[in-house]
């Protein structure tokens, strides 16, 4: 039925049901509604029974479907609602035990995962909103990377399984020589109880690593479930990004996604952890962020590399390349070793107390091939300075601030400090032009770590000393 509500198509069976109109499907095939969106079938939705109103549709255990182009978002059952006189679809997570609702959704264009309890989709609009009910004090929801691993999370799908359920599904797959089996004869091969496979099977379909068919009983081996065993053994690359929303803030939501350019806008994330070994931490500004196609995202903020924490706006995290583009770094700020032991003869970390400026450049995480960090590799993160950048002495502890740092600063050459961990603070020096306000005539120095654990020099003048104040007087120290 074309147009059966504005902008939307049915296809399927009829029923009633009492004084109920019924769209239904039966056991082998389902009833479809297909919302349209600028002439395309944007969402596909299937279920089994939808329940039609003059004002309002609504369809139980519905998987949902949005197309962008090759990519789509998909959830295998959720409460579907459609409220005729607004136009608005909503998606509900209904924690009905007989849906599929506690599967998060599966979204190819951002490669992430996602879990949160409602989406709504004003169809007149290019916005979507994901976050929590209505009525609920803290908002919370989760956006993982598609090739997020943990082992703790792999060691508690086994629990207390002789034998890992991904090993047993693999090896059962083999037996018979196929990826898609039924449930009751996977019960045979473990020689357990039926209904403690279905449990088993329904917890791995949350997760993305099998289909499974609540009607048929029909089990389907997913790559996922195939990496999770790679990963494990470290025969393939991963990654730990994840981003948790959580805000108190009442009418917003975790998140928003624009349908024309695909910017998925999250907010209430407090930090982002992308490499436990490499040590980056991400903390946004505003607890706000952009995600891109393919995980890569925007920010302002702050980011914490080892022993760099870099401050600024406009940069842009790219996932393939594993490194963030700094556009505009408003400062670095450094910490050292100390040059002295303390009472148990280690060195502690100090600030430096001058930080660098205006800075333009890149952070290499890690290889891009090595993600999960599991191989070694000593010299990353790496921070690469690409334009000149500037050291500033106006605070006031330095001479009440009479350095103005239009006239008085050391202007950095572009530069590249490795092993952003580990570094010395011997090794840590800058190359670049020294300008004083004509107190001194500029010349090249090398920036280091002083005594004071600011970032200075020492230079002997020649014999003939230096001219000082455009010539006023000759200086020699």
């Amino acid at each position: 039925m074309k147009d059966i509500y504005p902008g939307i198509d049915y296809q399927g069976g009829f029923s009633m049901r009492g004084a109920k109109f019924l769209g239904s499907g039966n056991k082998l095939q389902d009833a479809y509604l297909y919302v349209y969106r600028h002439d395309t079938a944007f969402l596909t939705c299937k279920s089994k029974i939808y329940v039609f109103k003059k004002d309002l549709v609504i369809g139980k255990n519905t998987s949902v479907t949005f197309k962008y182009g090759n990519d789509s978002i998909y959830h295998p059952g959720l409460l579907f609602k459609y409220v005729v006189k607004t136009r608005e679809v909503s998606l509900i997570r209904d924690n009905d035990p007989q849906s599929m609702s506690e599967s998060p959704y599966f979204d190819t264009y951002h490669k992430m995962d996602m879990e949160f309890e409602q989406l709504t989709w004003p169809l007149d609009k290019d916005e979507m909103k994901m976050g929590t009910m209505k009525g609920s004090i803290v908002n919370k929801a989760y956006f993982e990377s598609a090739n997020y691993f943990r082992e703790s999370r792999y060691n508690e799908i086994q629990l207390a399984d002789e034998i890992h359920p991904l090993v047993a599904l693999k090896r059962y797959s083999q037996k018979v020589e196929s990826e898609e089996f039924y449930a009751d004869e996977f019960a045979d091969f473990l020689k357990k109880d039926i209904t403690q496979v279905r449990q088993m099977c329904l917890g791995l379909l949350y997760k993305g690593l099998i289909d499974f068919n609540y009607s048929t009983e029909r089990i389907r081996l997913k790559p996922r479930l195939y990496d999770y065993l790679k990963a494990r053994v470290g025969k393939i690359d991963y990654d730990v990004i994840k981003f948790e929303s959580e805000h108190d803030m009442v009418g917003l939501e975790n998140a928003s996604l624009n349908i024309s350019t695909m910017n998925l806008k999250l907010y209430g994330v407090a930090k982002i952890q992308v490499s436990d070994s490499q040590n980056v931490i991400i903390y946004p500004r505003g607890r706000q962020l952009i995600v891109k196609k393919n995980r890569n995202f925007v920010f302002d903020g702050i980011i914490e590399a080892g022993l760099f924490t870099l401050y600024g706006q406009e940069f842009d995290f790219n996932y393939e390349k594993f490194k963030i583009e700094l556009k505009n770094i408003d400062s670095l700020k450094i910490k050292v070793e100390s040059f002295e032991t303390d009472e148990y003869g280690q060195k502690n970390l100090v600030d430096i107390q001058n930080v660098i400026e205006n800075i333009t450049g890149d952070l290499l995480i890690d290889d891009p091939n090595n993600k999960s960090s599991v191989k070694h590799y000593p010299q990353y993160p790496i921070f690469n300075s690409k334009q000149p950048s500037f050291v500033y002495y106006d605070y006031p502890y330095t001479q009440d601030g009479v350095y103005n740092r239009e006239k008085f600063y050391f202007a950095v050459d572009p530069y590249t400090v490795d092993s952003l961990n580990s570094f010395t603070t011997e090794g840590l020096n800058f190359d670049g032009e020294f300008v004083s306000a004509d107190i001194l005539p500029s010349f090249r120095e090398k920036l280091t770590v002083q005594k004071d654990y600011s970032m200075g020099f020492t230079r002997y003048t020649p014999p003939e000393g230096y001219p000082i104040y455009k010539g006023k007087g000759i200086f020699t120290d």
